[in-house]
């Protein structure tokens, strides 16, 4: 419940602060002038209240379908980072990522030991960006380090999917 709040109130500053300057400043400029700005900020905080209530609500339906009841504070975040170990070679690891879905359809680049992903427009997210670390270790494993954030540096909510993108990842290259 803690968490829950806590990143209602982040969701509900964001968005009440946000619409409710906007209109305060188009009252100020208008004709109508200062009468309305405090009705605007009145409204601003309605937008946030509403807002806020709706995307925390579906924030956290969706990250509990992937983690379950048990959640931290970093799994409401929209910048995920996994870890792992792996038995596959930097080549099996792309061939993996290029023949398997949905990474097959995601824009694929490699340098030396990274591989940047970008993944399409859907409804959680405006896109992604994913970043793959390849670290051969001398006892035959590979590190693999995964960090998956959303386009758009502001973005407030993805709905889990950047923990998606890298729960999808560790299943498909941990193997």
């Amino acid at each position: 419940m803690k968490l829950a709040l806590q990143f209602f109130l982040k969701v509900f500053a964001f968005m009440s602060l946000g619409y409710g300057s906007t209109q305060a400043l188009m009252y100020y400029f208008s004709a109508s002038g200062e009468a309305r700005i405090l009705q605007s900020l009145i409204s601003g905080l309605g937008f946030g209240l509403m807002v806020g209530l709706f995307i925390t609500y579906k924030q956290m339906r969706e990250v509990k379908k992937l983690r379950g009841n048990q959640l931290s504070q970093e799994d409401l975040s929209v910048h995920q980072v996994a870890c792992f170990q792996s038995y596959l070679t930097k080549e099996e690891i792309l061939a993996k990522l290029q023949n398997h879905y949905p990474s097959k359809d995601w824009e694929l680049q490699t340098a030396n030991d990274l591989v940047k992903l970008k993944t399409p427009y859907s409804w959680k997210s405006f896109g992604e960006k994913v970043q793959i670390r390849i670290n051969e270790l001398q006892n035959g494993l590979t590190e693999v380090l995964v960090e998956s954030k959303p386009r758009l540096w502001y973005t407030l909510a993805d709905y889990g999917k950047n923990l998606e993108n890298t729960l999808y990842l560790r299943k498909l290259l941990a193997a």
